[in-house]
């Protein structure tokens, strides 16, 4: 395979503010939807307040967050699966989030003898899927709640320091607190650190490994003044199925690395070298070689202040079949990489802080959500920037409430996208997050779409499959994007092209396709996929499922 002597990544960057003048790209659809607003429910039918959303491979959708009581006198820990309504079926106005059992060390709500409650939730940590299908968890929080006085008006609370796991089909969760983190954090009053971490990033790699990425390992907030203080795990390591390797001690580790009020975006580049491309709230761009060296790039936005990215949403764009080869060829709003970084800004016209960005099945990059700064104007659109030509484009419609930090995304199997509503503020606090959501229908599910007759099941790394399809006209290419679980403004999706051998006619407007698979797990790591075909007039089918495998 021909290697680039640039190291590419393309990076779409929604931060809150105007980045730069581009008026030819306003504009809108005229055939996407929003379904109505529902409330989201979880124990006992109380209000569920949810922060995390990845789409399974069974096409449940998993969510982690909070349940109030009943009364709503209290909160529980809530984690977590529903099944989404069809497209073109009635959205009801409640959907109930059936309750899994996690095993945490300390239940949430655990009373001490001097008043102080303490207990443990999943949420606020790091969760991509393994190879096998499994959703691992990085880390997550102990809550410490002394009695309310008001000299001290305080909670404290601490990083879990080991991971957890979790099984679809059986709806297993699993505590790995027997393979905790060996990376430990900033000393505390001269005491040692510690190996907790909470908001950590973690994403999959094509070497079957989890890169725990930053975080924090003790946070104290106050409720008189909202103020946090924040002691940072800023270690990174690698997790081979319980088996921990330090790559950066937290001493080592640039400060542009961490990311407060969200996770440090994170993604491993396809190259053979394996570098990892890390943003912070500083917004450098931060390079990382599997030994733990660094190269910090000074290069930052156009008119980017000195916490640029705090607020921001960052996705990787489609990796692109160039010349029979896996290459990189689409335009980049964020193009990163080789002698010099460079930075193209685009003008959104709609300035969004904690929005989230992801890929869609025609390969169109969706920007929903976010509070903006300019009192929420026009906020509750969608917009779809496409990166073969920059155009970009809004919904028809808007939905009334802000869904601002929080707000927690993931793309469904039929094309949809499935979304909580967060905090309906631009300034994160302490809980508040609405207990709402709606499903987003974009404007190529009123189309004909292309359709999936038979596909496999399986497919390994530099195999040769086919697929049978039909539709009234040819497609154009055959895609894998990655099943996404987003947080904080934050999915590591993965999205790649598929080298199409041939095609033939099977009976009228049937047709199969012969696609080839790229050898290199950095480039396609093993995993399930959603695999779709794309038509000449850029619609996509439904996806099917897939599992990608060495």
């Amino acid at each position: 395979m021909r290697r680039s002597t640039n190291r590419w990544l393309w990076v779409l960057l929604t931060a809150a503010g105007v980045l730069a003048s581009y008026p030819n790209l306003r504009g809108s659809t005229t055939t996407d939807a929003w379904s109505r607003e529902f409330i989201t429910r979880g124990i006992g039918n109380g209000v569920a307040h949810l922060l995390h959303a990845a789409t399974l491979p069974n096409g449940l959708v998993e969510l982690m967050g909070t349940s109030e009581l009943p009364d709503g006198s209290n909160v529980q820990s809530l984690v977590g699966a529903i099944q989404t309504p069809a497209f073109g079926a009635t959205v009801p106005s409640e959907l109930t989030v059936a309750p899994q059992t996690v095993p945490y060390e300390v239940p949430f709500g655990t009373l001490l003898p001097d008043g102080t409650v303490i207990g443990d939730l999943l949420i606020c940590g790091g969760g991509p899927f393994d190879a096998d299908g499994s959703l691992y968890h990085a880390g997550g929080s102990r809550f410490i709640i002394p009695p309310y006085t008001p000299e001290q008006p305080v909670l404290y609370v601490l990083g879990l320091s080991y991971p957890f796991r979790f099984y679809a089909g059986p709806d297993t969760w699993i505590r790995h607190s027997d393979s905790p983190f060996v990376g430990v954090g900033a000393q505390i009053n001269g005491s040692p650190g510690m190996n907790g971490r909470w908001y950590s990033t973690a994403i999959h790699r094509g070497d079957d490994k989890m890169m725990i990425i930053a975080g924090s390992e003790l946070v104290r907030y106050n409720y008189a003044t909202g103020e946090t203080a924040t002691i940072s795990n800023l270690s990174i390591e690698l997790d081979d199925h319980g088996a921990k390797t330090l790559v950066s001690a937290a001493e080592n580790t640039p400060a542009e690395v961490y990311n407060a009020d969200g996770y440090t975006h994170a993604w491993q580049l396809p190259e053979a070298n394996a570098q990892t491309l890390m943003l912070g709230t500083a917004g450098r761009p931060v390079f990382m070689s599997d030994q733990g060296q660094f190269a910090v790039r000074q290069s930052r936005r156009q008119g980017a202040g000195a916490q640029s990215e705090e607020g921001a949403a960052a996705v990787r764009l489609p990796i692109r079949v160039t010349s029979g080869e896996w290459g990189f060829s689409n335009s980049a709003v964020a193009s990163i990489g080789g002698e010099a970084d460079r930075w193209t800004s685009y003008d959104m016209g709609i300035r969004r802080g904690y929005p989230t960005a992801l890929t869609l099945p025609d390969l169109r990059t969706l920007i929903v959500g976010g509070a903006g700064s300019d009192a929420n104007a026009n906020v509750g659109y969608a917009q779809y920037w496409d990166p073969r030509d920059g155009s970009l484009t809004r919904s028809t419609e808007a939905f009334p409430e802000l869904c601002g930090y929080h707000t927690a995304t993931t793309l469904l199997a039929d094309g949809s996208v499935f979304m909580t509503c967060g905090q309906p503020t631009r300034i994160p606090k302490l809980g508040g997050e609405r207990g709402t959501g709606r499903i987003f229908y974009p404007d190529y599910m009123s189309k004909e779409r292309p359709s999936i007759v038979l596909a496999p099941a399986q497919a390994a790394l530099g195999s040769t499959q086919w697929l049978a399809w039909s539709h009234s006209s040819p497609i154009a290419e055959v895609d894998l994007l990655s099943l996404t679980s987003t947080t904080h403004s934050f999915v590591d999706q993965r999205v790649v092209q598929m080298r199409t051998i041939s095609t033939w006619e099977v009976n009228g407007a049937m047709h199969a396709t012969a696609f080839a698979l790229p050898s290199e797990p950095n480039v396609l790591p093993p995993g399930y996929y959603m695999l779709v075909v794309i038509d000449q007039q850029k619609v996509p089918s439904i996806a099917t499922v897939i599992r990608v495998t060495r």
